[in-house]
């Protein structure tokens, strides 16, 4: 074994034989190269789960923490204004994460690691710091560090996971990843209510136990990849960032957020509501499994169906309030997210090649498109007519992108 397994660009360029012809591939893909043929997929698979149990774990820390900041700043006697603010954090999420792309990218072939560890630690930090908040001021800076931590976090993240599919396939490396993050996030509130039942807030600090195995988990995946001399290759040529950014925005203003939804479906009961929530998250992980497969095999024609299912949920705006309608909203919803989460960032490593700073404007796109669909169907719901238009819209946005994108 040797003793560096980070080999320079530059060495392997001048000796592709040892390196299985990776001078050639390096000018056009961000792959991870260097592991013999035979075992280059048990590898992706391995390190792919690696990472899929970092976000598993990590989820159940910040989904928990997240799951209850209101009844949190309340019990700090919060004003109204401290919980908007740990609702804003979003945006500070979707805005750092070109910051997350360019730092990764100019920190060398360790920087999407180092950013990505950056990131986890700060979640498995703040969350589990909640606990000893002595005032509401506290724990709003805490809900927002988590934020920035995230943003920073996944784009370097997502980076590493296209380049680690190697003959798995990007489809294929962000299902599973996907499968295993919606675990998290289903298991963190189910954690954390058990904890508030038995310890009270002190039990927040519980949260630091999954944080600590996430960041173990990290260190094993890198040191894998080292040891399977698993070597992110960067792309050679200019990142097409203006179609990614137009296929990340497009793709998001499709689809109605979540609490625009909620919102119309509100007269069905609060309780409802979560539980068909908790639905759509299961939806997601099997969709964005169908999803991976079918980029994989299809390419870009593989997210035919999205465009079809987030328009049928968005559609659902415009429907009266009914327990029937939120569960058929719920099942379009969980997935349409499925192929937003896992099938368009598979699309982006097949357009770019996955690097950081793809996945940084990426990010910060599907933001805005998020923030667009938001403001524009909050006035939109209920009315027939508005719902159609804007899905319309959206709808030819988006095919111009996937038509931009597969010409480019």
């Amino acid at each position: 074994m040797q003793k560096y397994p980070f080999i320079p660009f530059k060495r392997a360029l001048l000796n592709p034989s040892a390196r299985g012809g990776l001078a050639g591939k390096a000018l056009t893909s961000n792959v991870y190269s260097r592991v013999p043929s035979g075992g280059k997929t048990s590898a992706a698979v391995a390190l792919i789960l690696l990472l899929g149990l970092v976000s598993l774990l990590a989820d159940t820390v910040y989904e928990g923490g997240r799951s209850v900041s209101g009844p949190l700043l309340e019990a700090l006697s919060a004003p109204a204004i401290a919980a908007g603010t740990v609702a804003a954090g979003e945006a500070l999420a979707y805005a750092a994460r070109p910051l997350g792309g360019l730092l990764a990218s100019m920190l060398g072939p360790r920087g999407p690691w180092a950013v990505t560890f950056l990131g986890y630690a700060i979640t498995a930090t703040a969350i589990p710091l909640l606990a000893l908040a002595p005032t509401w001021r506290e724990a709003t800076l805490l809900y927002l560090a988590e934020r920035l931590g995230k943003g920073l976090r996944a784009p370097a993240r997502d980076s590493i996971i296209a380049g680690a599919r190697g003959s798995l396939g990007a489809g294929k490396a962000f299902a599973i990843h996907e499968a295993l993050d919606q675990v998290g996030a289903v298991a963190g509130p189910l954690i954390v209510a058990w904890l508030l039942t038995a310890l009270g807030w002190r039990g927040l600090l519980a949260l630091a136990v999954p944080g600590a195995l996430s960041l173990a988990a990290l260190l094993a995946a890198y040191f894998y990849a080292s040891m399977r001399g698993l070597e992110p290759v960067s792309r050679g040529k200019r990142p097409d960032l203006r179609g990614v950014a137009l296929l990340g925005f497009a793709g998001a203003a499709l689809l109605a957020p979540w609490p625009v939804l909620s919102y119309h479906y509100a007269q069905v009961g609060a309780e409802a509501v979560a539980v068909f929530y908790a639905v759509a998250m299961a939806v997601d992980a099997g969709a964005a499994i169908a999803s991976g497969l079918l980029v994989d095999r299809l390419g870009l024609k593989g997210l035919a169906p999205y465009p079809l299912l987030a328009a049928a949920a968005t559609a659902m705006l415009a429907l009266p309030p009914t327990r029937e309608a939120l569960l058929l909203a719920a099942l379009l919803w969980g997935m349409a997210m499925g192929f937003l989460e896992a099938g368009f960032k598979a699309g982006v490593a097949l357009l770019e090649g996955g690097s950081p700073r793809a996945y940084g404007v990426f990010g910060l796109s599907v933001g805005l498109g998020s923030g667009a669909a938001g403001l524009a169907l909050s006035r939109a719901m209920g009315e027939p007519l508005l719902v159609a238009s804007y899905i319309a819209l959206t709808a030819l946005l988006l095919a111009y992108s996937l038509m931009r994108s597969r010409h480019s």
